[in-house]
């Protein structure tokens, strides 16, 4: 006999261009990098035998990318809280950043 799972997610995102500015990395600096405000909510909650939990994420991607090597620089930062009935909401935030620290594109070598 199997136990019944019931799951409900909804996301939502949107991500704007902001503008062009210098973005730096170790492989280099990238004059006029594109820069791109990403930001998703994510709602989900499980049902099983019960039992409910329910997670919100909030997150956030700041990311500049220039035309001749891709993604230079993106800064993350997601905030999630986890709820079950009985018990108090728990939260944890992370935040991660990733720089290009090198590359060859077409015979050419960053840094």
């Amino acid at each position: 006999m199997g136990m019944q799972v019931a799951a409900d997610v909804q996301t939502e995102q949107r991500t704007v261009r902001t503008g062009s500015a210098a973005a730096t990395a170790p492989a280099g600096t990238f004059s006029s990098a594109c820069t791109f405000d990403t930001r998703v909510t994510l709602n989900s909650t499980v049902n099983v035998a019960g039992f409910s939990v329910s997670t919100r994420t909030e997150g956030r991607t700041l990311l500049s990318a220039h035309p001749s090597v891709g993604t230079v620089r993106s800064e993350q930062e997601s905030t999630s809280t986890t709820s079950t009935a009985g018990a108090p909401p728990s939260s944890q935030t992370t935040r991660s950043t990733t720089v290009l620290i090198e590359a060859d594109v077409n015979g050419r070598r960053y840094p």
